[in-house]
């Protein structure tokens, strides 16, 4: 039955009929026409009408939709289509009682002449994307862009770098119906559970005695089209490659810092959403915001785990391709002699060039002289040429040849670069791979977080590091965990030491480097960890990239709250051990990495601060004290006022020189063996 768009009480008709089509009167209210003769004189307004949307045209109808007005979700969801009371020879004739089945299956039919277009007009949005600055004299319709256009509707992963910035997903299809699926599953178990909650039996209202799980995708694409006016407008007007400088300093909403893409289709597409649902389920917000957040979950996932494929795919095949010379060749302990030929044309690489320019036939990719090779979004390496490897001889067959650096989270390149350009001057003839900790590192399992570092292990292989063929320092930056529950998630990647325990389980079938196999020179460094494990500590540093102190406070006590939760259900609820303990019993194996020496003589070295705010100078020593009680070869230096992972910085002398220490000291203990 149709229903007021202003109380929602039922009607049997909105409006009248009379001998002509365009002669018709609307139906008013009692219900609202009653409060109103209760209202005073200045508080009424001008009519009651159940229904004014009737005698709207279509272009009202969009623009109240995308102002998100409630009447106009009642009108199209509940009236649209209801048959009015007619004048017949004069007798007034009500409209038959409606047909469940008839009413349904014309919802259905809406449902997919309405859906579809709007997923073509999401897919052409997020295409646009893909071609942001396309000549105009050319068109741009060729056949490549056609397929990617195809590809982007059916939810086939592209793997393109060049869409990575603008979320990184391209299967609207498959998104649609995961985020349309799961809302509806979500309403169900609400629905149900709000009913069990009612302390007294309440009669249900007219709006939920009418509602239909038909009703879901309907208002979810209907609520879409202010998500998708924005986004259109984005694709037409994109922001100033020349940010305007704000007259005060506010970092978190500089143009670069801000994605907005991704605020646009998640937060205003979500509320809007959210608001959806208010009108059909009745019920309250924090119900709604549950299921919006349970569908964008859903949608994350069917994302991540249909593009992430694709994506480490290239990344791996750009590895392989990378280093396929180094793996061909025999690689000595000083990698100085390897052949520097195409290794060095691939080596050099800008980061802009793609596999498909890679292969055979194709055309050759863009280089120029960088120094620095990506390997994906989350990883790239330094590679010496023939002029770093011009010093004395005997200088560099000391040194370490592979260095590998675990950076802290949301760590920006250029202090990253910083560690490396001292490793250069330390050691110019070591190739050095960093690997980046990222905040998105929160919603990946351990499977696809092991899955990230491939295009790293390919090139590790390549180097033999796995054989004993090279001397390798690792460098790990402050902590990071990441654990995945089925239900409920706790993530806190922060940084090195968390992708070592990654790289342990990724590298478990690697073979182990035994007693009888020549270790080479090896060293571990560990800045800034492991500690801070308390729930404090743990969200203090998973705001600490966020610039703006009031963002960043309120940031840090809605994490408190989250993590708390977290942390009862895991330990109470699921009963599972700490994840945390996990971390710190790998750390005190002495086969960490496959590369370490197996009877714990890889020296170990930790930097740590008393001043330092994440990681408690204690839980550190602490830390250490049970490793040199398993007889692990440590060594440590503890700075008095240096912030996190701020060591190198305040005390550079200091620093260095105990780095250039450690590892005169791992060449004496392989001497010694």
């Amino acid at each position: 039955m149709p229903i007021c768009t202003t109380c929602t009480t039922t009607l049997p008709f909105l409006y009248t009929i009379y001998e002509s089509e365009h002669n018709l009167r609307l139906e008013q209210c009692r219900k609202c026409a009653q409060l109103q003769r209760d209202q005073p004189l200045e508080n009424k307004s001008q009519s009651c009408f159940a229904d004014p949307y009737v005698e709207h045209d279509s272009l009202m109808l969009l623009l109240d939709l995308m102002l998100l007005k409630r009447a106009v979700f009642r009108h199209l969801l509940y009236n649209r289509g209801t048959e009015p009371r007619r004048s017949i020879a004069g007798v007034l004739v009500d409209p038959p009682p409606d047909s469940w089945n008839k009413r349904e299956l014309t919802r259905w039919f809406t449902i997919l002449r309405f859906g579809g277009p709007l997923v073509c007009i999401d897919a052409f949005i997020r295409w646009s994307y893909l071609n942001p600055h396309q000549p105009s004299d050319i068109s741009p319709w060729t056949p490549q862009t056609i397929n990617t256009l195809f590809r982007t509707l059916v939810g086939v992963s592209i793997g393109n770098p060049s869409i990575r910035e603008f979320s990184n997903t391209a299967n609207i299809s498959l998104e649609t119906i995961a985020f349309h699926g799961a809302v509806i599953v979500g309403c169900f178990l609400v629905l149900g559970l709000a009913d069990k909650l009612r302390h007294a039996p309440i009669s249900d209202s007219d709006i939920r005695r009418e509602f239909r799980f038909s009703l879901i995708p309907l208002t979810l694409f209907y609520s879409s089209l202010t998500k998708l006016f924005l986004l259109f407008l984005l694709t037409i007007w994109r922001p100033s490659s020349e940010p305007v400088p704000l007259p005060f300093d506010v970092q978190l909403f500089k143009d670069e810092n801000i994605d907005r893409e991704w605020v646009v289709r998640n937060v205003l597409g979500g509320m809007s959403a959210g608001f959806g649902l208010r009108v059909i389920l009745d019920t309250h917000p924090l119900f709604t915001t549950t299921i919006i957040i349970a569908g964008w979950m859903a949608k994350t996932a069917v994302s991540q785990l249909y593009t992430l494929n694709g994506e480490l795919a290239r990344l791996a095949l750009l590895a392989r391709l990378t280093f396929s010379a180094i793996s061909r060749s025999e690689l000595s302990m000083g990698h100085h002699d390897l052949p520097q030929g195409n290794c060095d044309r691939l080596g050099n690489l800008s980061p802009t060039a793609t596999v498909p320019q890679l292969l055979p036939g194709m055309p050759e990719a863009t280089v120029e002289q960088a120094v620095y090779t990506s390997l994906g979004p989350h990883a790239f390496i330094y590679r010496p040429t023939d002029s770093q490897l011009s010093y004395d001889q005997e200088a560099i067959d000391g040194d370490p040849t592979v260095i590998i650096l675990f950076g802290w989270m949301a760590a920006k390149r250029a202090h990253l670069l910083k560690y490396t350009e001292a490793y250069r001057k330390l050691y110019p003839a070591a190739t050095i791979i960093v690997v980046r900790s990222h905040i998105s590192f929160f919603s990946a399992s351990w499977a696809k977080l092991a899955e990230r570092f491939n295009p790293v292990l390919d090139v590790l292989k390549a180097l033999g590091c796995f054989q004993g063929r090279q001397r390798i320092l690792t460098h790990s930056f402050s902590n990071g965990l990441a654990f995945v529950l089925q239900v409920f998630t706790l993530i806190n990647s922060t940084g090195g030491s968390f992708h070592m325990m990654a790289f342990n389980r990724l590298l478990a079938s690697q073979p182990k480097l035994t007693g009888s196999t020549p270790v080479p020179a090896t060293a571990l460094i560990i800045d800034s960890s492991p500690g801070g494990f308390s729930i404090p500590h743990i969200a203090l540093a998973m705001v600490s990239p966020i610039q703006n102190k009031i963002m960043r406070l309120f940031a840090r006590i809605i994490s408190i709250v989250y993590l708390f939760l977290v942390f009862l259900v895991r330990g109470v609820v699921l009963r599972q051990a700490h994840p945390f303990q996990q971390m710190l019993t790998m750390l005190r194996r002495p086969s960490l990495l496959p590369w370490l020496d197996v009877n714990g003589q890889t020296p170990r070295l930790y930097f740590y601060s008393k001043r330092d705010a994440m990681v408690p100078w204690k839980e550190v020593e602490q830390h250490i004290n049970e490793c040199e009680q398993d007889r692990l070869n440590v060594r440590k230096v503890r700075f008095e006022d240096s912030p996190h992972v701020a060591h190198a910085r305040m005390y550079p002398d200091e620093y260095w020189s105990a780095v250039k220490q450690l590892w005169v000291d791992a060449q004496g203990s392989v001497k010694s063996l």
